[in-house]
């Protein structure tokens, strides 16, 4: 009982009674915070006389032999801990006592026989209150919603829900996900990589929606991620791109970059990991915590942290998850917005629906100023190496949904492509590839650096390729190659400053799933408008267009390929067989017409290491060899880019045509039974738009990724090397 009289005398009968703050001037918390931490906790649930917790909305509440100590300005604080929490934990329920905002924390942790508190705070009230109330764990003796405000010792503690305007659900019955009074977060995408590898991976997409009636900054509170396994191993996020679509707040350091319109969608990405030791048993079903915490802007472009929410999911799981159809951003197409700061009170609005830009297309992502379609998966494999590499090549097309040029960058490192066996295929993974693994046909964002050549003008469309491997031995029963993908990626809508600097306005995460071995049908192309790369306006506000027809410059012809200022169409495919070494050679010559489209003269080039062919067995052919002596591979009658060297000499005038071919190769033995050739083809490539400057140096100004499907054999006799298709090729 001294104790208690100490505990008092210490923090004051105004905090003693939970009056000394107007109810109206506190924090409290959300409903979801209470479903998951309200209630009462006890030393022992079976005596009426132990010692016990609440935790209401609007208090924290230490009760001990018919006294009480209160904590108001009640707030969850999922990274109270920073970035190395201890075992079991949960959360952070942090609370202020008395006049002089003495804290008393109740900190929440869950183990296999359930959720528990133990007390936490500051030196007075630690001190006050002594071992026998600060050292038992409590347990929690309910599961009921507690949304009573504190009552004076002595009166009955009666319900009532605090005064708040109400507001307009959209979870519904929508499994996995959560809503508080600002904005609703979805899983729409969850992963568990952890077969055959101990260090396994959780892959999450959240979908956040504006629920207000104004602009809303969200930022994710760094290091307060947390997944546990129903074997409570816990795996936390790890890694540069551990986090992305979504700014972090990190301190006082905020990106404020996640900004949604009234009743926009959009994605952010989460991959967590746990490294085990091999000999733990792992958890097929998880539970998920995390703080998203609102940004308000201020005049002189500062910014104001606002209201920290703590968002939990249970029952996480591949089966649950990711075998439900994947939620869909719903976003408005439109640039940047300005946002207007705090100050007023905002009203929720019911979320309208808005037009779905990809038109209910599979493998189409709708991000709100631009539509990614993923059109062709090609998976080859590299078996001139030990461990062999296997490789896929995604296709995507972007199209710009804007009343006015956009310029888009992928983000290095963000590509990563999981197999339905959880086999992960990464960018690192392409240093064996010609050429390397990462972006083809687009620029890259990497740090302080970005590349702004992929300008898209308002409706216009084209492509990008995304390489990425993985190791992986031919024909390893113990290693199958999956039947359908996964692909995640980042893309950056860039900005040309004034002074030619290049800033990042958002970034998206965009995600596909369910993807198999598929392309658009052969000759499809990009219905792009033929314009030179448009200018950049920055002053005027974006708008919406809509998804006009544009003229196909390719006419429908297949084999032929549309990429904006130029087109491309093959004109044959040549086989032939180098059989004077040992292992064989098979070669593969594509012959290539190139038509500029332009009312200027256009210089293109060929990325050196970016041509690639990929038969319908999955055999790759490439555009080296080792033995330049036997085989001069490459591009043939057009210039090469390679690195910061450059030759323009492939300049075409108005309207005027010129040819090129590519050599690429493979080993083979001729009549090997169990390498067949392939009896049709695909075709990978990129080509840069170039521009010589008044000084002569060389720039690039655009690359383009061209791809060609199911291209067949249309002439040369197998083992005819000498023949004339190949002279000055073959060298004897």
């Amino acid at each position: 009982m001294r104790k208690i009289r100490l505990l008092i005398c210490g923090v004051s009968a105004a905090a003693f009674l939970g009056l000394s703050v107007p109810m109206w001037s506190q924090s409290t918390l959300n409903v979801d915070a209470l479903k998951l931490y309200g209630g009462t906790y006890s030393s022992d649930c079976s005596n009426p006389a132990a010692p016990r917790l609440l935790v209401v909305a609007d208090a924290l509440v230490v009760e001990a032999g018919g006294k009480r100590m209160i904590g108001h300005n009640v707030m969850a604080a999922p990274s109270y801990f920073g970035p190395t929490p201890p075992p079991n934990y949960v959360m952070a329920l942090l609370s202020s006592v008395g006049a002089e905002a003495t804290s008393l924390g109740f900190i929440v942790y869950r183990d296999r026989a359930g959720q528990y508190i133990v007390l936490d705070g500051g030196p007075r009230v630690m001190g006050a209150l002594g071992n026998a109330l600060a050292t038992p764990h409590y347990r929690r003796c309910d599961n009921a919603i507690t949304t009573a405000s504190t009552q004076p010792v002595g009166e009955r503690q009666t319900v009532s829900v605090s005064a708040q305007t109400p507001t307009p659900t959209v979870c519904g019955n929508q499994p996995f996900c959560t809503e508080v009074s600002s904005f609703s977060a979805t899983i729409a995408d969850f992963r568990a990589i952890l077969q055959n590898t101990n260090s396994k991976t959780l892959t999450v997409r959240i979908n956040f929606r504006n629920k207000l009636n104004r602009p809303l900054i969200l930022g994710y509170v760094s290091s307060s991620a947390v997944a546990i396994d129903d074997q409570n191993n816990r795996y936390t996020l790890s890694g540069e791109r551990a986090v992305q679509g979504i700014g972090q707040i990190s301190g006082n350091a905020v990106d404020s970059k996640f900004v949604l319109q009234p009743g926009e969608s959009s994605d952010a990405r989460f991959e967590f990991v746990w490294n085990s030791s091999g000999r733990e048993i792992f958890g097929l079903t998880f539970q998920m915590d995390l703080a998203i915490r609102e940004i308000e802007q201020l005049p002189g472009n500062q910014f104001r942290l606002g209201r920290e929410h703590a968002i939990h999911y249970s029952g996480l799981g591949n089966s649950v998850v990711s075998g439900a159809p994947a939620a869909r951003p719903t976003t408005a197409a439109s640039g940047q917005p300005t946002v207007s700061g705090g100050g007023g009170e905002v009203s929720p609005v019911t979320a309208a629906p808005q037009a779905d830009a990809c038109s209910g297309k599979p493998r189409c992502y709708s991000a709100g100023p631009f539509v990614a379609e993923v059109t062709g998966v090609t998976p080859s494999q590299i078996t001139t190496i030990n461990p062999g590499v296997h490789v896929l090549q995604v296709n995507v097309r972007f199209r710009n949904l804007l009343s006015q040029p956009i310029i888009l960058a992928y983000v290095a490192g963000s590509g990563v492509v999981t197999d339905n066996n959880g086999k992960r295929y990464g960018e690192s993974g392409g240093q064996y590839v010609n050429g390397g693994g990462g972006a083809k046909g687009i620029g890259t964002v990497k740090g302080d650096q970005a590349d702004p050549q992929f300008v898209l003008g308002p409706n216009a469309s084209s492509n990008a390729s995304f390489v990425l491997a993985r190791n992986h031995n031919l024909n390893d029963p113990r290693d199958p190659i999956g039947a359908t993908f996964g692909f995640d990626l980042s893309i950056a809508q860039l900005e040309v400053l004034p002074s030619q600097q290049t800033r990042t306005v958002r970034e998206y995460s965009v995600g596909f799933t369910g993807l198999g071995n598929t392309v658009v049908p052969a000759g499809s192309s990009p219905a792009a408008t033929a314009t030179a790369p448009p200018p950049l306006s920055r002053d005027a506000t974006s708008s919406p267009v809509a998804a006009s027809s544009q003229v196909d410059a390719c006419g429908g012809k297949p084999r032929c390929y549309s990429a904006g200022p130029f087109v491309m169409e093959v004109t044959g495919v040549k086989p032939s067989q180098i059989t004077t070494i040992n292992p064989g050679v098979h070669v593969l010559q594509v012959n290539v017409r190139f038509r500029n489209l332009l009312s200027q003269p256009i210089i293109l080039a060929y990325v050196a290491g970016s041509g690639v062919v990929t038969d319908n067995n999955s055999k790759r052919y490439e555009d080296h060899y080792f033995m330049s002596a036997v085989l001069d591979a490459g591009a043939k009658g057009i210039g090469t880019v390679k690195g910061d060297q450059a030759d323009p000499q492939f300049v075409l005038g108005s309207n005027a045509s010129g040819n090129a071919s590519f050599v690429l190769v493979r080993n083979h033995n001729l009549n090997d039974p169990r390498d067949p050739i392939g009896a049709t083809f695909d075709f990978n490539l990129s080509i840069a738009q170039l521009e010589v400057l008044p000084s002569q140096q060389i720039h690039t100004v655009r690359e383009y990724a061209g791809t060609f499907s199911n291209l067949p054999a249309t002439g040369g006799k197998v083992g005819d090397v000498l023949s004339k298709m190949f002279q000055g090729v073959v060298k004897k």
